[in-house]
């Protein structure tokens, strides 16, 4: 206990450093960019590249917090556990948990901060050679939005509720988007 208040638990104390702001990345001729030194975890030179869920830009996420997720995903689509057996009928939550994992790639950051972005990401939000990137930090990853992706979902973002985003009934309603509660299976 310090100074009345009871002393924060591990897991809210975040052991590196959080994301913010924004920089243009140019893509090399290796399918490579430089990463600003602020979104780079200096512990942590492994990363996992995926697929946003919007499926509309880049995640990079830092090894150690996506195994933390990825853990916590498992608890919750397993079988073997009470959450995962409830989710497991959620079709639009096991959809979002394969789109998660089908897109991820382990990614090493090079002594120069380059990150390869990986193939089959490339092709599927079609990132060529000289393309410009914008690199958005999220707390905790960092996005890799192409630019005219950036600049569209910047443009659509003004026209939409901001109340929805604290909705009981928004995305944000269960961790992860799922377990608010058992699920029917669909038939």
């Amino acid at each position: 206990m310090t100074d009345g208040f009871a002393e924060a638990p591990r897991w809210l104390k975040p052991p590196f450093k959080s994301f913010s702001g924004n920089e243009p990345l140019q893509v090399d001729a290796r399918f490579r960019v430089r990463l600003p030194l602020d979104f780079v975890d200096s512990g942590e030179r492994e990363v996992v590249v995926t697929l946003s869920q919007s499926g509309d830009c880049l995640e990079v996420w830092p090894k150690w917090r996506y195994e933390a997720f990825y853990r916590k995903l498992w608890e919750k689509t397993s079988m073997s556990t009470d959450a995962g057996f409830y989710n497991y009928g959620n079709r639009e939550y096991m959809d979002l948990v394969r789109d998660l994992v089908m897109y991820h790639s382990k990614v090493t950051i090079d002594e120069s901060l380059r990150l390869t972005i990986p193939q089959q990401l490339r092709e599927r939000l079609n990132i060529n050679a000289g393309d410009t990137l914008v690199a958005v930090g999220h707390v905790e990853t960092v996005e890799l939005w192409p630019e005219k992706a950036f600049s569209e979902y910047e443009q659509a973002k003004s026209s939409r509720d901001p109340s929805r985003v604290f909705r009981a009934e928004g995305r944000g309603a269960g961790e992860f988007g799922g377990d608010a509660g058992p699920v029917a299976p669909s038939v």
